[in-house]
């Protein structure tokens, strides 16, 4: 009995982490530092951290994407010594290039107006992102983010926290009215 309720207790906490893990919350730029010893792609955030994910070869990405992520922070050393951080990623979602225009009015028949009528938010932000503009679509229930093609980023009732610090100006793209 002790067993099987020890076993259900640790079930339960680790889909708890990988439930919290799963966002992809952290908004960082890959950067190619093939041309130092020992380097390779590293990721870098806005404020500048440099992070060396140790399962690297779990993902294909190239230099100069854009990619939200989550990970854990891990001890060690590398022979780039250019990073600040070992990280094990736990999430990687690419955000699409800025090739997406800026959505200013919300029709009926693109991927926003389908969130709209759907979710019925108070109110959509605008947030442009490096290399393309990221929505916040904010309800009742709590809070999505989508790329600029309408793929959703993370969502949640309070768990998606997406780091306001690496964002662009905000706009103001729809405000239910009062």
């Amino acid at each position: 009995m002790r067993l099987s309720l020890l076993t259900m207790f640790c079930l339960l906490i680790s889909c708890q982490m990988n439930k919290r893990l799963s966002y992809c919350s952290t908004l960082v730029n890959v950067v190619d530092l093939r041309n130092l010893d020992g380097c390779g792609l590293i990721l870098e955030k806005k404020d500048g951290q440099r992070l060396l994910p140790l399962n690297l070869k779990e993902f294909s990405f190239a230099a100069d994407e854009a990619l939200a992520i989550s990970y854990i922070e891990q001890d060690g050393v590398n022979a780039c010594m250019a990073e600040q951080q070992m990280v094990l990623l736990t999430c990687v979602h690419r955000l699409s290039p800025l090739s997406c225009q800026p959505i200013d009015q919300i029709e009926p028949d693109d991927w926003l107006g389908e969130v709209l009528s759907k979710d019925m938010p108070s109110q959509i932000n605008r947030y442009e992102f490096e290399v393309q503009y990221i929505y916040q679509v904010i309800s009742g229930d709590g809070e999505k983010w989508f790329d600029c093609q309408g793929k959703l980023i993370c969502e949640s009732a309070g768990d998606c926290q997406i780091d306001r610090s690496h964002l662009g100006k905000k706009i103001e793209v729809y405000v239910a009215h009062r």
